[in-house]
């Protein structure tokens, strides 16, 4: 518990979850998979034993496949054998060489972050109830630790958002002409968002419609259509 509270750095925590919840269940394979910001889908932010290139391309619905299934449901799940399991058993057989899986949710306050899943037992062993008590005590701590984590970075994100927009006001406060002030909001908003250039509008009442009045990042010409 004290080394995962101690890592603020989400994707750090992340992968030290993976490592310790493998080591706790003796497994070779394992991931962890958080929900995405719409609350459909859930993709692989860290894993072991699997191949990397894959783990990036997936995407998994909230309520399919085992994942999903515990995710949606938010109770742990132990597979003895996944091709005899009635629910499960059309699942991708190339992620993993073994029939007993482990997966268990990440919660809250009654909030899925997401689940971890063990597979591949050492020595080819069928995971037991012990390990699916083992990991879902262990899932309750490594949840706390990455909501933690994540309102932490999402604080520490908030917080360089108010500076850049402190130094911009520090900034235009100084600047001379119209022009110096397009470069400086320019200069300022890249440091807050992915922007390659910016481009600058004034409402025209009598041809209702934008005009183009100024430009910053780019030698993109101006016209005079507003079109």
């Amino acid at each position: 518990g004290k080394s995962l509270s101690s890592t603020l750095d989400l994707k750090e925590l992340l992968n030290k979850i993976v490592a310790l919840a493998a080591g706790v269940t003796q497994a070779g394979i394992g991931s962890l998979m958080l929900i995405d910001s719409t609350g459909e889908y859930m993709t692989i932010e860290s894993s072991i034993g699997l191949d990397e290139k894959m783990t990036r391309s997936v995407r998994l619905p909230v309520g399919s496949s085992i994942a999903g299934y515990v995710a949606k449901l938010g109770s742990p799940l132990i597979v003895a054998d996944v091709e005899k399991d009635e629910r499960f058993k059309r699942i991708n057989k190339e992620r993993y060489s073994s029939s007993s899986l482990l997966c268990v949710p990440l919660m809250v306050t009654n909030q899925t972050l997401g689940v971890i899943n063990m597979a591949n037992k050492r020595d080819g062993e069928i995971f037991n109830d012990h390990d699916l008590k083992l990991l879902t005590t262990f899932a309750s701590q490594a949840a706390i630790a990455i909501d933690y984590a994540r309102q932490f970075d999402n604080n520490l994100q908030k917080l360089k958002e108010f500076s850049i927009l402190f130094e911009l006001s520090q900034r235009l406060s100084a600047v001379g002409s119209v022009s110096a002030m397009r470069r400086a909001v320019f200069e300022y908003l890249k440091k807050l968002m992915p922007i390659d250039f910016a481009l600058w509008f004034e409402w025209q009442a009598v041809s209702r419609c934008l005009k183009p009045v100024g430009v910053a990042g780019t030698s993109i010409p101006l016209t005079d259509s507003g079109s």
